[in-house]
């Protein structure tokens, strides 16, 4: 059956025209078969999009019209929960002490293994109706909280069944490379073998994932390991991403430039060579202030990166362990006030630049020929959005043009 969906009198429809952050006024979206087809000044819509017996009808005279967000870094799919460890911070233990004492990855990687594959699923769809509730449309999820051949492909294969139901678009990432698990501790060379002549091969082969990630960080995977990760990955035709200059320069992004990956995210300790780098290569910078706003750490530089031409997406990172929150809009808030991005760049970064940080042409933006993925905030304007923080100001979502909240 024919699906038309007419968004009427919108107050601000926010779309992004050659390139560039733009605002329609008083502006309607017409959207045929989850494409949108028509965009433009309410006073012009075609008589044609306003009638017919498939026609549904929204009326947003006092709201404001986004393409539907898009978290580009997350770590939706892990069991238990860290909240002893919160305390641990607040009395001043770092992110590092509570990983030498056994805590930190290890903790969620212990009670990730021993959930099912059942009771996985049923914490992501919970997860990913929340995700949905926020605006949400499209997202990325890694795995990382296996650590285990079995495990890794327990998580993975959640992820595709997930995918399957839907509403969301999720992207499958493999990280196997989140951190050393215990029974391997004696035996680094060994994990490291298993993720490429093993779980590699065997995740492209029944393509669980599209994209290999690697912590690159000091006591966690050097870059001369993470280097021989990607090439075997490159190899077995992954796409790459990184966790790049998190908690000191390891030179990640320039690392992330020279093997072309996609983005590189986290950068809190990027140099200004990193920035160039990045800059050079076309690599998305995928910043995630939720982690230094949880863990009272350095901000990465929002403006340097955007003053230097680097494209700036934002992300969630939601994990039990330095972001555990889901709420997108909230991020475009911290993103504001810590790392001074102004309201337009803080929604770009959640749009079009998310859609560039997972190579998607058909989100992101609001123009005909785009996927009707959009998101309905009962707002004054877009700047209200990230200005009036800690707030679901979400009404409607829309997905392949069909209202799903």
């Amino acid at each position: 059956m024919k699906s038309e969906l007419l968004i009427k009198d919108a107050k601000q429809v926010i779309a992004f025209i050659n390139g560039q952050f733009s605002v329609l006024e008083h502006a309607s979206v017409f959207c045929s078969d989850g494409i949108i087809q028509w965009v433009g000044p309410s006073e012009a819509i075609p008589r044609e999009f306003c009638r017919g017996p498939f026609v549904r009808t929204l009326h947003a005279a006092e709201q404001v019209v986004l393409p539907g967000l898009i978290d580009a870094h997350t770590h939706t799919l892990f069991a238990g929960s860290r909240e002893s460890e919160f305390e641990m911070k607040i009395q001043g233990i770092s992110y590092q002490e509570i990983a030498a004492r056994g805590g930190g990855i290890k903790n969620t990687m212990a009670a990730t293994r021993k959930a099912s594959k059942d009771e996985l699923l049923a914490l992501g769809r919970k997860r990913l109706r929340k995700a949905l509730e926020f605006g949400i449309t499209t997202l990325e999820i890694k795995s990382g909280y296996g650590l285990s051949y079995n495990d890794e492909i327990k998580i993975l294969e959640v992820i595709q069944a997930l995918k399957k139901e839907g509403p969301q678009d999720i992207i499958p990432t493999f990280l196997g490379a989140h951190t050393i698990p215990p029974e391997y501790r004696e035996n680094r060379r060994g994990y490291i073998d298993m993720i490429i002549y093993e779980l590699l091969p065997y995740i492209r082969e029944k393509n669980l994932a599209e994209y290999c990630d690697v912590f690159c960080e000091t006591n966690v995977f050097t870059p001369e390991e993470t280097r021989e990760i990607f090439k075997a990955a490159m190899a077995h035709g992954f796409k790459l991403r990184l966790h790049a200059d998190q908690l000191t320069n390891t030179g990640g992004a320039e690392l992330a430039a020279s093997c072309q990956a996609v983005a590189a995210d986290h950068l809190e300790h990027i140099s200004e060579a990193g920035i160039a780098a990045l800059r050079d290569a076309g690599v998305v910078a995928g910043l995630l202030p939720g982690c230094s706003f949880f863990l009272r750490m350095p901000y990465p530089p929002a403006r340097e990166l955007i003053d230097a031409g680097v494209p700036v997406a934002l992300a969630t990172d939601f994990n039990p362990g330095s972001c555990m929150t889901q709420n997108l809009p909230l991020i475009m808030s911290i993103a504001c006030t810590q790392m001074r991005m102004t309201p337009a760049e803080a929604i770009q970064g959640v749009t079009c630049h998310a859609a560039r940080a997972l190579e998607r042409d058909d989100i992101g933006n609001i123009r005909p020929g785009m996927k009707a993925d959009l998101a309905i905030f009962d707002v004054p304007s877009y700047a209200y959005i990230p200005y009036h923080f800690g707030q679901n100001h979400i009404v409607h979502v829309i997905k392949n043009g069909k209202v799903v909240i």
